[in-house]
């Protein structure tokens, strides 16, 4: 519902962009404009409408960035109200084959990262390494950005290093310890000191971590965890 008049052509005729009944959705974000008859998605309002002083997005909306829990593009309307691309989701829109074993639990729940690892944790647990011994464990969901960090590069609070990397890349990244620097995959493991206290290099000896190798399947089930945060 919230991909109709969007400003972007999901169908191949473009119906979404023409549909004569958007003001009759049950979206209470919607806006309508002065003199027309059609009520645009929240995600292009601002801008839409020729008395708007202000710009619409500059960059589209990844369509896989709508619903997925995380406010990471967020606009000013005229009435100078916040609107962004979680507003009008519902519940059950976060579990989707964008959402699925992203390793982010865009549910709060994590049912969108379910039998996602060769990881034997049970239905609703979070897979991760621990940092005191570098096993594998399973987190109950409430230990699931809790703002306490509990497994190996952070992966249990990946909000952190998604709002501060660069929206339209790849989020999901490796939080250095004791530190708020976020890394990507191809830094741990390099031979040079990309976190303060070289957290990277420290735990790459016993077994050497490789997330370069061509198929996911010759992973170890540590390298599966630790790689899968770039995925």
């Amino acid at each position: 519902m919230h991909r109709i008049l969007d400003n972007i052509d999901d169908c191949v005729e473009g119906d979404d962009e023409t549909y004569q009944y958007s003001c009759s959705l049950k979206d209470r974000y919607r806006k309508q404009c002065s003199n027309e008859e059609k009520c645009w998605s929240p995600i292009v309002t601002d801008g839409i409408c020729p008395q708007d002083k202000t710009s619409i997005f500059q960059k589209e909306v990844p369509f896989e960035h709508v619903c997925d829990g995380m406010k990471t593009h967020t606009v000013m309307d005229e009435a100078g109200k916040v609107i962004h691309e979680e507003l009008g989701c519902q519940a059950e829109w976060c579990d989707n084959i964008y959402a699925r074993c992203d390793w982010f639990w865009s549910c709060s729940d994590g049912r969108d990262e379910n039998n996602c690892s060769r990881t034997r944790c049970p239905t609703g647990t979070f897979p991760c390494i621990s940092p005191i011994n570098e096993t594998v464990i399973c987190l109950p969901p409430d230990s699931v950005e809790n703002d306490i960090i509990e497994c190996l590069g952070g992966t249990d609070e990946q909000k952190k290093c998604r709002t501060s990397s660069i929206v339209f890349e790849k989020p999901m990244r490796f939080r250095c310890r004791n530190d708020d620097t976020c890394l990507i995959v191809s830094q741990l493991c390099n031979g040079k000191d990309d976190c303060t206290n070289k957290h990277d290099e420290k735990m790459c000896s016993t077994p050497p971590v490789a997330c370069n190798k061509r198929s996911t399947h010759n992973y170890s089930e540590i390298e599966e965890l630790l790689c899968g945060t770039n995925e």
